[in-house]
C-alpha cells in the first residue's frame, strides 16, 4: 500500500513540476525571443541603370555602399533583409557594417561599426527569396539616421534594387569600415527626365520592440514621397513613439498590373500592388494597419499617348474588385485597412517623355471613373477607414488640386505631403486629433494659405525627384539636382509622456502573446522580472502541492 502512495505521489508531483518546468523555459524562451517590428522598408523593383553614363555592373566589384536611413521607431536590437528578387543571378555580399550618421556629413557615420551577420557568417549570398540578418545588438531611437555599409568583391548585376527611402554613397575599394568615405559618389538614376536614388538589395529594418506595431503606407508616386516620415515625426513629436512607419510606394505603380512604360520606365513602375501586397504589407514584421493610395495610374496611364497601347485599361469595378481583393487579404490577417480618396488630375500633362505635345490631357470621363471610385471608398463599409482629400482641391474647380500643393497638377509639394498629413485622423492611432500638434504646426506652415513659407521636416530623408523636380533640401543647379547634407533644426523643441497606442496583433499568437497587456505594476517591468515572478509563483504552487500530497498521506498511514 505505502509503495503505491508513494508512486501516486510521485507521479503527482511530477505531474505538477514538469508543467511549472515546461512553463518556465516558456516564458524564458518568449523573454529570450525578439520582438520584431518594422521601423523602415523601401519596395524593391526590376532594374539595370547607369551611373553617370557607366554601366553599375563593374562598378560593385571591390566597392563599397552606404546606405543612409531614417528608422521611424526604436528598439534595442535591429536586424536587416535584403532580397534579389529580381535579379537573374547570385549576388554576394562580402561585408556589412552598422553605425550611426553623422548629422553634418551624411556620407561619414559615428561611433563604432557593428558587424552585420547572416547565421554566424560575415558573407551571404542574395537569392530570390528574403534573406534576414541575425540581430544587430544596437540600440536606435525613433526618427535616428544609420549607415549601412557593404563591401561587394565578386561582380554582381544589380537587377533588385529599391528607388526611394535612403540614400546610398558609393565608393571604390574596401572602404566597409572607414569612418569618412573617400571619394563618394551619390548613386542615382535619370531616367526620362526623372530621378530616383537606388537602394540595391536592401528593402527593410526591423528593430526589436515588444511595445510596438507598424503601419504600411501601400501607395503610387502620389504617397512614394515625405508623407510616411511626416506622419512618424508628427506620432513622435506628440508623444507616440511606438509606431514604425513603412514605406512601401513606387511612382508609377499600379492597382491592377504590373508596370507599363517607356523603356526602363516600365520596369521600374514596379509589380502591381495586388501582386506585391504579400511582400511589401501582409509580411512586414509587427504590422497591424495598412494605408493603401494606389489606383490612380490604372485610370490614367492608359489614355497616356506613350502607354495607350501598352497600359491594359481598367474599368471602375475592375478597380473596385481590386480593392475587395486587398481588403479580404488583410482581414483575413487580422490587420486593419484603410484608403485614400483619388487624387484630382486636372492640369497634370504627364511631360516626361522628349515630345513637346502632352503626354495626358484631362477628360471628363476619366474624372468621372475616379469620382465613381472615391464615392465606393468613402461610401464602403467593408474596410476600416476612409482619408478624405477633398480638402486639398482647389475652391474654383474640384477637378484639380490647389496650386500650392502641387507642383505639376497631381503630385504633391511639400506643403501638399503636410497638407495630406495632417488628414490622417489620428484616432486611427488611439490618439485625439484635437489634442495633438498638426504637421502644419510643427513646420510653422498654413497649407491653405497662398505663398507660405515652408520649414523643411526634421525627419528630412534622401527622396527620389520621381514627376517631382526638387526635394525637400535640394537645390537646383545647372539642370541638375543634387541634395545638400545641412540640416535644418526643428521650429521648436517639445516633449511630451509617450501616449500608448495599444497592442495590435503582431503575428503572434503564443499564450503569452499579450502578456504586457496586464495593468498595473507587473505592465511596466521587464521580461526578465516577469519570467522570475511566473517562476515563483511555479514554484511554490509545486512546493504547496507536494506538502498537501505529503499530509494526506501522512493522515492515511496515520489512520
Amino acid at each position: 500500500m505505502k509503495t503505491k502512495v508513494r508512486a501516486v505521489s510521485l507521479m503527482l508531483i511530477f505531474a505538477l513540476i514538469i508543467p511549472c518546468l515546461l512553463f518556465w523555459g516558456g516564458v524564458d524562451a518568449v523573454a529570450d525571443d525578439y520582438s520584431w517590428v518594422g521601423a523602415w522598408h523601401a519596395s524593391p523593383v526590376k532594374t539595370s541603370f547607369r551611373v553617370a553614363g557607366t554601366d553599375i555592373t563593374p562598378i560593385l566589384t571591390y566597392t563599397t555602399t552606404r546606405t543612409v536611413i531614417t528608422l521611424t521607431t526604436g528598439g534595442d536590437n535591429l536586424r536587416l533583409c535584403f532580397t534579389n528578387k529580381y535579379g537573374d543571378g547570385q549576388a554576394k555580399i562580402n561585408k556589412v557594417y552598422v553605425s550611426q550618421t553623422d548629422p553634418n556629413d551624411e556620407s561619414s557615420t559615428l561611433g563604432d561599426f557593428i558587424p552585420v551577420t547572416f547565421s554566424g557568417s560575415k558573407t551571404v549570398v542574395l537569392g530570390k527569396g528574403f534573406t534576414y540578418s541575425d540581430p544587430v545588438p544596437m540600440k536606435v531611437e525613433p526618427l535616428q539616421k544609420i549607415s549601412i555599409s557593404i563591401y561587394y568583391t565578386i561582380p554582381s548585376y544589380v537587377g533588385t534594387a529599391a528607388l526611394y527611402g535612403g540614400t546610398t554613397y558609393i565608393a571604390a575599394a574596401n572602404q566597409v569600415k572607414e569612418k569618412k568615405l573617400i571619394a563618394p559618389a551619390k548613386l542615382k538614376l535619370d531616367v526620362s527626365g526623372m530621378t530616383f536614388y537606388p537602394i540595391p538589395y536592401l528593402t527593410s529594418v526591423d528593430v526589436d520592440n515588444d511595445n510596438a506595431y507598424s503601419v504600411v503606407m501601400l501607395g503610387d508616386s502620389t504617397l512614394n514621397n515625405e508623407v510616411p516620415l511626416l506622419l512618424a515625426e508628427k506620432l513622435v513629436k506628440n508623444g507616440t513613439k511606438n509606431v514604425g512607419v513603412l514605406q512601401s510606394s513606387i511612382a508609377g505603380n499600379r492597382l491592377l498590373y504590373d508596370g507599363y512604360g517607356n523603356g526602363a520606365l516600365g520596369t521600374l513602375y514596379g509589380d502591381s500592388a495586388l501582386k506585391r501586397f504579400d511582400d511589401d504589407a501582409l509580411r512586414q514584421a509587427g504590422v497591424a494597419k495598412i494605408f493603401v493610395k494606389v489606383g490612380l495610374n490604372d485610370v490614367l496611364h492608359p489614355r497616356t499617348k506613350s502607354m495607350q497601347n501598352t497600359a491594359p485599361k481598367a474599368t471602375v469595378s475592375e478597380i473596385i474588385s481590386g480593392y475587395e481583393n486587398l481588403i479580404s487579404r488583410a482581414k483575413a490577417r487580422g490587420i486593419k485597412i484603410y484608403f485614400f480618396g483619388r487624387t484630382p488630375f486636372k492640369g497634370y500633362t504627364r511631360d516626361i517623355t522628349s515630345s513637346t505635345e502632352n503626354d495626358l490631357e484631362w477628360t471628363e470621363e476619366a474624372e468621372n471613373m475616379l469620382l465613381e471610385i472615391n464615392n465606393w471608398l468613402k461610401n464602403n463599409k467593408s474596410h476600416d477607414g476612409y482619408i478624405d482629400i477633398d480638402k486639398m482641391r482647389d475652391e474654383k474647380d474640384s477637378a484639380k488640386l490647389r496650386d500650392a500643393l502641387t507642383v505639376d497638377g497631381v503630385h504633391f509639394t511639400q506643403l501638399g505631403q503636410i497638407a495630406l498629413t495632417d488628414l490622417i485622423p489620428l484616432e486611427y492611432f488611439g490618439l485625439d486629433s484635437s489634442k495633438v500638434r498638426t504637421s502644419a504646426q510643427i513646420h510653422s506652415v498654413n497649407p491653405y494659405r497662398t505663398s507660405p513659407t515652408v520649414t523643411e521636416p526634421t525627419t528630412k530623408g534622401s527622396q527620389p525627384t520621381s514627376e517631382n523636380p526638387t526635394r525637400p533640401g535640394e537645390t537646383e543647379t545647372d539642370g541638375t539636382t543634387e541634395a545638400t547634407t545641412e540640416e535644418t533644426q526643428p521650429t521648436d523643441e517639445f516633449e511630451t509622456e509617450d501616449v500608448p497606442v495599444g497592442n495590435p496583433d503582431k503575428n503572434y499568437t503564443g499564450p503569452f502573446a499579450n502578456i504586457f497587456e496586464i495593468p498595473g505594476v507587473y505592465s511596466g517591468m521587464t521580461k526578465k522580472a516577469k519570467a522570475g515572478i511566473i517562476f515563483f509563483v511555479a514554484v511554490g504552487v509545486c512546493a504547496t502541492a507536494y506538502a498537501s500530497i505529503y499530509f494526506v498521506y501522512r493522515k492515511k498511514t496515520n489512520a
